[in-house]
C-alpha cells in the first residue's frame, strides 16, 4: 500500500522541512498575536540547553569558593545543616566530575586528530633510519673525496 509519509521515511531533510512548516503553521494558528514571541521563546529554550550547564558550573564553583573562604559558619547555624552539607558535597563531586570529563574529552579529541600510534612510531623509526643513512652517506662521501684527492 502506498503511504504518502513513506516518501519522507528515508529523507531526513524532508522530515525536517515538514516539521518546521508544521511548527510555523500550528504556532501561527494558536498564537497569532504572539507568533514572534513564541518563536523567540522556542529559540531561547533550545539555546539554553547549551549555556545552562556552564552557568550552573560557574555557580557551583563560586559556591565552593565561598565555602572555602567562609567555612562552616553559615551552615552550622542552619536547621538543615546535613542537607546543606550533602548538597555542597554533591556540587563538589559534580565540579570534579565535570572537569574530569572535560579533560578526558580534550585528550581523546587530541588523540583522534593525531595519526594512529603505530603510524607515529613507524614515522619516528623511519626518520631515525634516514638520519643514520645520511650520516653514513656523508662519511662515504668524505672517504670518496679523500680517495679521489689521493689518487
Amino acid at each position: 500500500m502506498f503511504n504518502i509519509l513513506g516518501l519522507f521515511s528515508e529523507n531526513i531533510v524532508a522530515i525536517i522541512i515538514v516539521f518546521v512548516v508544521l511548527i510555523f503553521i500550528i504556532a501561527y494558528l494558536f498564537a497569532k498575536d504572539k507568533f514572534g514571541s513564541m518563536i523567540t521563546g522556542i529559540f531561547r529554550i533550545v539555546v539554553s540547553f547549551f549555556y545552562s550547564p556552564f552557568i550552573y558550573m560557574k555557580n557551583a564553583v563560586l559556591t565552593l569558593a565561598e565555602y572555602g573562604s567562609k567555612g562552616e559558619t553559615e551552615f552550622s547555624h542552619s536547621k538543615q545543616y546535613l542537607l546543606n552539607k550533602l548538597l555542597l558535597s554533591l556540587q563538589a563531586i559534580l565540579v570534579v566530575f565535570a572537569i574530569a570529563v572535560l579533560a578526558s574529552s580534550l585528550v581523546v579529541g587530541w588523540n583522534q586528530m593525531m595519526p594512529p600510534k603505530e603510524l607515529r612510531l613507524a614515522i619516528t623509526q623511519m626518520e631515525e633510519s634516514i638520519k643514520k643513512q645520511r650520516d653514513q652517506l656523508s662519511e662515504l662521501d668524505t672517504q670518496a673525496d679523500v680517495k679521489i684527492v689521493s689518487d
